[in-house]
C-alpha cells in the first residue's frame, strides 16, 4: 500500500484550548474557518486569507453547559451559511441562531429510514459523534468515532435531521483507519476523513454513497509535530488544515503541504 507524506507549512494558534472540530463557512466575498472545543463552549472564527486565518474571535455559546466540558466535537455550516455544532453526549446536533452566538435549536433526528442503524453499538459515550459536514449536494455525513467506526448519511429538512443509511468502514479500510476523528469535503466535492490514532487522512473512494461498503482511494500520513489531530478541513488550493486538541491553545493549527486535492497516494496499489 502506498502512503503519501505530508510535511507542516505553517503552524499558528486558534485561541481556544482542546480544540475537536473545523470548518469552512462561506461568506459574502470571503471564506471563514470555524473551530470549536470539546472543554469549553466556545466557538472561534477567523478569516481565511491565502491559508492564513486572520483576525480570531471567540464567542461563548449560550445554550451550551460546559461545566463537565462542552461535549462538542464537530462544527459545520449548513447550505444557508446557519453553523451547526454536534454534541457527543448527550448526542445532538444544535442549530445556533444566525449570529452564530446562541443555540437556536436543537434539531430532530428521524432514523427511521435505516432500521439496522440501532443494531450498532454506541454503549461507550466517548465513542460516539465526532464528526460532521454537509456536502455539495446538500447532503450531511456524520461520524461515529470508534467501537465500530461509521458513517452516516442523510439530509436536513427543515428541522430535521433524516438518516437514510449508514456504513462500517471495510476491513480494508478499518486496517488504516483506526477511528474517524473528523470528515469534510474537499473543493472537488470528495469526502476525506482524518484518524487521530493512525495519524492519516484518506480520502473516500468515487461513489461510496452507493457502495456495500465504505472504502478509500488514497491516504496520507500525517507529519509527527501533528497529534492528536481532531480537527479537518482542506482550502480551496487542495492543502489540507489539521486543528489538533491541546491543553494551551497555542500552536494548535498546522496547514500541511502539498495539496491532496487532484493528487494522491493509492490504496491498496
Amino acid at each position: 500500500m502506498d502512503v503519501a507524506a505530508l510535511a507542516v507549512a505553517r503552524t499558528c494558534s486558534i485561541p481556544i484550548a482542546e480544540v475537536s472540530g473545523l470548518a469552512i463557512r462561506q461568506l459574502t466575498n470571503q471564506l471563514e474557518l470555524l473551530a470549536i472545543g470539546d472543554a469549553t463552549a466556545e466557538l472561534a472564527r477567523a478569516t481565511l486569507i491565502d491559508g492564513m486565518a486572520k483576525r480570531w474571535s471567540v464567542t461563548r455559546l449560550a445554550g451550551v453547559k460546559d461545566r463537565k466540558g462542552s461535549q462538542l466535537e464537530a462544527v459545520a455550516a449548513d447550505a444557508d451559511g446557519r453553523i451547526v455544532v454536534l454534541r457527543e453526549h448527550p448526542a445532538a446536533l444544535l442549530r445556533l441562531d444566525e449570529a452564530g452566538t446562541r443555540v437556536e435549536r436543537e434539531l430532530d433526528r428521524d432514523v427511521t429510514g435505516d432500521p439496522s442503524w440501532s443494531d450498532v453499538a454506541r454503549d461507550d459515550p466517548n465513542s460516539l459523534g465526532e464528526g460532521l459536514a454537509f456536502g455539495p449536494s446538500g447532503e450531511v455525513v456524520l461520524a461515529k468515532e470508534k467501537d465500530p467506526s461509521a458513517l452516516l448519511l442523510g439530509r436536513l429538512e427543515g428541522v430535521t435531521a433524516v438518516l437514510h443509511r449508514h456504513w462500517l468502514l471495510s476491513r480494508e479500510l478499518a486496517d488504516v483507519v483506526e477511528d474517524v476523528s473528523d470528515l469534510t469535503f474537499g473543493p472537488d466535492g470528495r469526502l476525506y476523513l482524518l484518524s487521530d490514532k493512525s495519524g492519516v487522512i484518506v480520502r473516500l473512494s468515487e461513489g461510496w454513497q452507493r457502495a456495500e461498503a465504505i472504502r478509500a482511494d488514497a491516504v496520507w500520513e500525517l507529519p509527527k509535530p501533528v497529534e492528536k489531530a481532531e480537527g479537518l478541513v482542506v482550502l480551496p488550493d487542495g492543502r489540507p488544515m489539521v486543528a489538533i486538541d491541546r491543553k494551551k491553545a497555542k500552536d494548535n493549527l498546522h496547514l500541511l503541504e502539498p495539496a491532496i486535492v487532484g493528487a494522491g497516494a493509492a490504496f491498496g496499489a
